[in-house]
């Protein structure tokens, strides 16, 4: 899907392919500090974009979660070679842990 990042127009593939790369509905960002812990946890890069209307990456309201299956409070985790490997469609209480224990099952850690 296309989305605006660092004022151009790109593919959502365009963030992704790189590492693994966590991708947020619009009201997601509390998943951005997880991605931070999640990271550190298991020592591999994480990168992580907020998707909507004022996110990191700028889209119109709904879209990017409709295309993700997610709610806007939810997040998808995408492996470099761009398959998603873990969705989360809100935000549980837990979802610190939950992210990194996804990364670690995505890095065969568990």
């Amino acid at each position: 899907m296309q989305v605006e990042h660092q004022e151009k127009p790109v593919s959502t593939l365009d963030l992704c392919g790189k590492g693994f790369v966590l991708l947020t509905g619009a009201d997601g960002s509390p998943w951005l500090d997880a991605a931070k812990v999640a990271s550190s946890a298991v020592n591999v890069p994480v990168a992580a974009y907020r998707i909507g209307p004022e996110g990191d990456a700028l889209a119109p309201a709904g879209t990017f979660e409709s295309a993700a299956g997610i709610s806007p409070r939810g997040a998808i985790l995408v492996r470099p070679d761009d398959f998603v490997v873990w969705r989360a469609r809100w935000l549980p209480a837990d979802h610190q842990a939950m992210l990194q224990k996804a990364l670690r099952e995505a890095l065969c850690l568990e």
